[in-house]
């Protein structure tokens, strides 16, 4: 029975929204959708389940084992790291008690022998002026006891005599006795504290470039770059105002010389394993063969839709983003924003357009790689100013991770708006921007490395195409200002470490 009209049975599958539909559902809002009956959709989606089971059961699952033993690994790893760190904290938490303690006896001496240095400077005063007064209290004994007694003349004038040479009874003021020697306490912050036992910090990961060769051209924006050796490439050319793109292959020597060139209207460009040169063609909507006779011949018609990234995987199949004719926003219920997949017998595998749950994948899908998960990494334009990163996981048909740039890049003024896109051999991700002149370094898992700003350490501005050729080496492909027609750049980078 039908969720909409429940009055009405199921009749038929639409193809284009992946969903049963009963007649009353194809006059209302399918009319112009592509449809199967229920016992062929019924039949292939029981094999596509086969396909699923059997590939989650001899491929998902061993990645995910194999994964989590990795996984596993990295924290054996962190737990290692720790302990060394951990005990070099002790180490120095130990150097520091010892010093701290060496220090404070010495402190400790000093002030002991400066009061023991006072104490016996009184000590010894406090003796003389002991034996003052017991000499004075046996001299006035003498006085009462035998002078005023016996009254004799001779003894009355000696006393008085030596009464006349002592001094007064009345000991003299002595100035007070103090240590010469005081303690001042040292200014004790974190600082001082991490300057000596150390502190920890966020590991700076080394990520290089260095620039290896710039060279200028007579295109005014290379959208695509594609090597087919070191030293030989496929420049996509967008020129200005029109809707022509100018394909052009280049070889590196003493000078750039020109090999081959063709006016197409195309919009991306990838070589086959084999090495043959596919564009996908915009407005044509299909992909052609580049023939040794140096003429297009078609492969793949996508019509009417409209062709934008292409891309093509290590085992040979086509990855082709796709929409509707007509202007790209907004998105309407009829938009068709589709990532095509087509085996080597041009055959279409799989469209990918919805998630399970009906949401929409992609908004235009305009440039496409996969990385060594066999993730299908996505430039995708969710406005004509904005747009984000993403992975899909082409069997769950699901967005596995989402990169809208990073804080210290972009903002309100100048929002993510990613262009050129390339995968490296271990598996992490390089994005260029050409508004910011930047380098996006993520991880497999979508995760922000790292950002390079390309005008600040090299002077390379407005970076909007990337591949890396067979030695490893990053092609930057770059626009020009609007001042500075025709004049594009292209770079070659050494990178390590990403």
């Amino acid at each position: 029975m039908c969720e909409n009209h429940r009055k009405q049975l199921y009749c038929l599958y639409c193809k284009t929204c992946k969903r049963l539909v009963c007649p009353e559902c194809i006059v209302v809002t399918h009319s112009m959708h592509n449809f199967d009956n229920l016992e062929n959709t019924l039949r292939e989606n029981i094999g596509l389940l086969s396909c699923v089971a059997s590939d989650i059961q001899n491929n998902i699952i061993n990645a995910y084992i194999q994964h989590e033993h990795t996984l596993d690994e990295n924290i054996m790893d962190v737990q290692k790291e720790y302990d060394m760190l951990m005990k070099r904290i002790s180490r120095q938490e130990e150097k520091l008690k010892i010093l701290i303690e060496e220090e404070s006896n010495k402190l400790r001496n000093n002030l002991t022998n400066e009061r023991n240095r006072v104490v016996e400077l009184i000590t010894e005063e406090r003796v003389h002026y002991y034996e003052k007064r017991i000499k004075l209290k046996l001299f006035k004994d003498k006085i009462e006891n035998k002078i005023l007694i016996e009254n004799d003349l001779k003894d009355v004038i000696d006393t008085v005599n030596e009464f006349e040479s002592m001094n007064k009874f009345h000991p003299k003021y002595i100035a007070h006795k103090e240590m010469m020697i005081d303690y001042k306490e040292g200014h004790i912050t974190t600082q001082t504290i991490n300057n000596l036992l150390g502190f920890t910090s966020p590991k700076k990961l080394d990520i290089r470039f260095s620039l290896l060769q710039s060279h200028p051209t007579d295109l005014s924006s290379i959208i695509t770059i594609v090597t087919l050796a070191p030293n030989i490439a496929w420049f996509v050319d967008n020129i200005s105002n029109t809707q022509s793109k100018m394909l052009q292959k280049i070889e590196i020597g003493e000078n750039i010389r020109h090999i081959d060139e063709h006016v197409v209207s195309l919009s991306d460009i990838d070589v086959s394993p084999s090495g043959e040169l596919f564009a996908a063609f915009t407005v044509e909507g299909c992909i052609k063969r580049l023939t040794s006779s140096g003429k297009f011949e078609m492969f793949y018609d996508c019509s009417p839709l409209i062709l934008r990234g292409l891309h093509i995987t290590k085992s040979g199949y086509f990855l082709i983003g796709v929409r509707e004719c007509g202007i790209a926003f907004p998105i309407t219920d009829r938009s068709s924003r589709q990532i095509l997949i087509i085996n080597n017998d041009k055959k279409l595998k799989k469209t990918l357009e919805f998630d399970p749950f009906g949401k929409r994948l992609f908004s235009v899908p305009l440039q496409i790689t996969t990385n060594n998960n066999g993730d299908i990494c996505v430039v995708d334009a969710v406005s004509m100013t904005e747009g984000r990163v993403i992975a899909v996981r082409e069997l769950a048909e699901m967005i596995k991770w989402e990169y809208l740039g990073h804080k210290s890049v972009n903002s309100r003024k100048f929002p993510f708006n990613p262009d050129g896109i390339v995968c490296t051999k271990t598996g992490n991700i390089i994005v260029c921007e050409k508004e910011t002149h930047t380098l996006h370094i993520l991880s497999e898992f979508g995760a922000f490395i790292h950002c390079q700003n390309l005008k600040t350490s090299f002077g390379i501005r407005w970076p909007c195409s990337l591949t890396i050729d067979s030695t490893d080496l990053l092609w930057i492909g770059c626009s020009t200002a609007a001042i500075e027609p025709r004049n594009a750049k292209f770079h070659i980078l050494k990178f390590n470490r990403i």
